[in-house]
């Protein structure tokens, strides 16, 4: 049988009802490796994305996972951002036709707020150990120095994403930093011929393909072993 594993919202790292666990998605991947009965493994997206935690460890399961069992992906009207990240391990990934990937990058929010606490009449004094200890503190104005850490952790963590796609979608470095200089999702046409995915087909038309895929390798392995016998 085939594992259908969804993900789908966002996706953080804790449970959520609005989205996708990352820890519930490895541990589902985990029992599908696991179980003799299934014989190959399929996620089904349709993501926005979401936190950076946890997502490399969840792209690191499913190209594991990949390596034990034909894994294959299929997209249902949005894979973007941690999306991608995750999905590009997937031995084949497929979007339907109306369906949008990409929205390659990285990104953090911080908000300067000491303008409104003293409108508000607030002074906020922050006293701290270290330039970038307390940070976002509400009332306190963020600094050059702690602006430009923070542009350092996000183009940090952008250094495993454009890696997951080199190794994953086999992009080279002008391919991934053209997807990341644009930052936007494209159409499943135009994500295919950026890379992005391999087909644009229906979630059916996928999910047949990977049944077929593991039929053909029953029937291979079967001859195989009446060779053998013989």
């Amino acid at each position: 049988c085939i594992a259908i594993i969804p993900i789908a919202g966002l996706m953080t790292k804790g449970s959520s009802k609005f989205g996708t666990s990352t820890l519930d998605t490895r541990r589902a991947l985990r029992d599908a490796v696991n179980d003799d009965k299934v014989k190959g493994i399929m996620l089904h997206l349709d993501t926005p994305g979401g936190s950076f935690a946890g997502l490399d460890e969840l792209s690191g399961a499913i190209a594991n996972a990949a390596q034990r069992k034909p894994l294959h992906a299929h997209a249902d009207d949005l894979v973007a951002s941690a999306g991608m990240y995750a999905a590009s391990q997937a031995s084949r990934l497929t979007i339907n036709q109306t369906g949008e990937a990409g929205s390659i990058g990285t990104y953090a929010v911080i908000e300067a707020t000491r303008g409104a606490a003293e409108m508000a009449g607030v002074k906020v004094h922050l006293i701290a150990t270290g330039k970038m200890k307390g940070m976002g503190t509400p009332g306190t104005e963020i600094t050059a120095p702690q602006l430009a850490r923070m542009q350092e952790m996000v183009n940090r963590a952008q250094t495993f994403f454009n890696q997951a796609l080199i190794n994953g979608r086999g992009l080279d470095k002008a391919q991934v930093a053209a997807l990341v200089e644009d930052g936007g999702t494209y159409f499943a046409k135009d994500a295919k011929a950026k890379g992005l995915v391999d087909a644009v087909e229906s979630y059916e038309a996928s999910r047949d393909y990977l049944a077929s895929k593991l039929s053909k390798r029953s029937n291979l392995s079967r001859r195989s072993r009446a060779l053998h016998i013989s």
